[in-house]
């Protein structure tokens, strides 16, 4: 191998280390499957979720939210119920991760769950569906209705967002302080009637660091 191969080979490792640095690492990690359901609401297309966001109280930081939630007679894809079970999400991204396929699932101590849902989410790890939509702002279940950032349904570090929930039929606010545990598998874990489930994007500085690494093997290559 000559000083050439060398470089090139240290370079590709160096570029292959920062792609994987590239998505932050966060505890309690899930498999949470949304699956369409194309009768109800929008089709957001199906999707493995591998993190839980939620109460600081009980997550850990890259996965801390702050929300806050009031009662709305605002009512998204779906007409009211006249029960007072309509709420007005705000959510703040405590961490420095940022997140993109942000969903919501009504967990196992919820009847009907909600009126707004796009399809269904189970933990692969214990099945059971529970009725799920997506936080976005796109379609008929335009929930997603401020982002204080960027204008793309990517929730950034320090990023609020607020969204509609409709007809949630728990008699109570969401709570969201099931570590690891959603959809049925909340019966595993500590009181919670709903979720948010996510997966990580990589930061813009990083993809920027990345496209440098590119440039300075592509120099490197050449013969001299």
């Amino acid at each position: 191998m000559n000083a050439a191969q060398i470089i090139t080979n240290g370079t590709i490792g160096l570029v292959a280390a920062i792609a994987i640095a590239a998505v932050p690492a966060a505890g309690y990690p899930v498999q949470g499957q949304f699956t369409n359901d194309p009768t109800h609401c929008d089709n957001p297309p199906d999707v493995l979720l591998t993190h839980e966001l939620g109460d600081p109280a009980v997550f850990p930081i890259e996965e801390q939210v702050f929300i806050d939630a009031k009662l709305t007679s605002i009512t998204v894809c779906a007409p009211d119920d006249g029960i007072a079970n309509d709420w007005e999400i705000r959510m703040i991204n405590l961490g420095t991760t940022y997140w993109q396929d942000v969903h919501f699932v009504a967990d196992e101590a919820t009847y009907f769950a909600l009126g707004n849902w796009d399809g269904y989410i189970s933990d692969l790890a214990l099945p059971g569906p529970k009725e799920a939509f997506r936080i976005d702002s796109l379609g008929t279940n335009a929930n997603l209705v401020y982002e204080s950032g960027a204008s793309d349904n990517i929730l950034e570090p320090g990023e609020a967002w607020t969204w509609y929930l409709t007809n949630f039929d728990y008699g109570a606010a969401p709570v969201f302080d099931s570590v690891g545990a959603f959809s049925w598998s909340s019966a595993s874990g500590p009181p919670s009637n709903a979720s948010i489930l996510a997966n990580p994007v990589p930061e813009p500085a990083t993809a920027a660091v990345l496209v440098l690494g590119a440039a300075t093997l592509l120099r490197r290559r050449r013969p001299g």
